[in-house]
């Protein structure tokens, strides 16, 4: 398995999920502010862009977590032993690397995207 696999694999699934948590939370907050307030908010547009990037970020983090969730779980099943789970696990990822590093970099972008556009 490449560098990133492992590294992204070390990771516990839960934090990926506590991330998307945190982003859900602060998209529906922000939206609640813009629809929730007796008149529209002179910041209205950037909240509302904060607020779907917040909610895709939120989108990316849970994907990924679920990626790397059936990738173990499919290694622990198909292998008995460390070193062929570690095997099949090294061919699992580099059928889904591009795919999983995709949604990755959408996450930490959508991320990005959602705390600049409150700070302007």
């Amino acid at each position: 398995m490449s560098l990133e696999g492992r590294i992204i694999a070390k990771v516990p699934t839960t934090l990926y999920v506590f991330a998307a948590g945190i982003f859900l939370s602060n998209g529906v907050n922000l939206f609640n502010d813009v629809y929730g307030a007796a008149a529209i908010p002179d910041r209205a547009h950037q909240l509302l862009l904060a607020s779907g990037s917040s909610i895709a970020a939120a989108a990316c983090w849970t994907v990924v977590a679920v990626k790397i969730e059936q990738l173990i779980k499919t290694a622990d099943f198909g292998a008995s032993d460390a070193p062929r789970r570690d095997a099949l696990l090294g061919e699992l990822w580099n059928d889904v690397r591009v795919r999983v590093l995709a949604y990755l970099a959408g996450a930490i972008v959508a991320s990005c995207l959602a705390l600049l556009a409150l700070l302007h």
